[in-house]
């Protein structure tokens, strides 16, 4: 006799597939509305974006590449994003983006590649306050931020950054 796996969904599941039928219903109705009203749809700027912030986690990196997989699936366009504070891909479905994003911390790596010598102007906290500044020398970190692909289809993206970024 063969014991099948569980194969029932779980609670999580089912409320998940709920919020997606939801969400699907309510774009729908927002379709309508723009259908309906055309002149209200040209005031629509084409760089808005539906925006998906992926919370940090142990499972971030999965969920934002779960994502654009679908994404893809579905015929989207993928690009790679990234800025100082965030990374993730923009979904193109024709005129309509979507934006995947997450703290770039918690999808990247920051990798310590060497250190230089920079001199800033600051305050001399043996003077007094009248003294405006003095030139100081000190060392900074080097780093790069790697952002490996989303979908391991090919080498890592890296960013370079200044001084501790």
């Amino acid at each position: 006799m063969t014991i099948l796996p569980d194969t029932h969904p779980t609670d999580a599941d089912q409320a998940a597939a709920e919020h997606a039928d939801q969400l699907a219903t309510d774009i729908e109705r927002y379709a309508a509305f723009l259908r309906a009203n055309p002149a209200i749809a040209a005031d629509i700027r084409a760089d808005q974006k539906f925006l998906i912030y992926i919370s940090p986690g142990d499972e971030a990196k999965q969920k934002m590449a779960d994502v654009v997989r679908a994404g893809k699936a579905h015929g989207a366009t993928i690009t790679k994003e990234t800025s100082d504070e965030f990374a993730g891909a923009l979904l193109q479905f024709g005129s309509v983006t979507v934006k995947v994003y997450a703290d770039r911390e918690v999808v990247c790596e920051r990798r310590v590649t060497g250190t230089r010598t920079v001199e800033v102007e600051e305050q001399d906290p043996g003077a007094l306050a009248k003294v405006p500044t003095r030139t100081v020398t000190r060392t900074v970190d080097e780093v790069e931020w790697v952002c490996t692909p989303i979908l391991d289809t090919g080498s890592a993206t890296v960013e370079k950054a200044g001084a501790g970024s």
